[in-house]
């Protein structure tokens, strides 16, 4: 409960930091789901496509990443800060971290497009979707 709870004030510092308007889940106010549907359906950078998923209101990806050679505490763990699928190049802002080597240090990576790659501690990723509330991307490398 302990690291869930250090997981979630990382992201939401990440997330003040950032500056970076984040969606969230709504509770009877807001679009409809259907309205979300459509603008997901509407935004050509939602492809659904790629081996792991990161939502902005949830500590990812889904499925975890492939556990560091070195132990589950230096695996990193990817948050999301937000998207811009409204601008003329969608762009997501993941942030990724890892318990382990101390001092654990937040890495932020702003507005990335479809097919950017970024470097965290050894893995290698590639953004693959981008959609109003979530990210999609594949693991490229990891070096061990």
């Amino acid at each position: 409960m302990k690291v869930a709870a250090i997981l979630a004030l990382r992201v939401f510092v990440a997330i003040s930091l950032l500056g970076v308007t984040v969606c969230r889940a709504s509770h009877g106010t807001g679009p409809s789901p259907d309205a979300h549907e459509s603008s997901n359906a509407t935004n050509v950078s939602c492809t659904g496509v790629g081996s792991y998923r990161v939502a902005t209101s949830a500590v990812g990806p889904t499925p975890g990443l492939p556990q560091s050679a070195k132990g589950a505490s230096f695996t990193p763990a990817v948050g999301l800060a937000g998207t811009d699928v409204g601008s003329a190049v969608p762009t997501v802002s993941p942030v990724l971290w890892a318990n382990e080597p101390k001092p654990s240090i937040d890495e932020s990576f702003k507005r990335l497009a479809m097919g950017e790659q970024i470097t965290f501690r050894g893995y290698s990723l590639t953004i693959s979707s981008i959609c109003a509330d979530s990210a999609q991307f594949e693991l490229v490398s990891q070096q061990e």
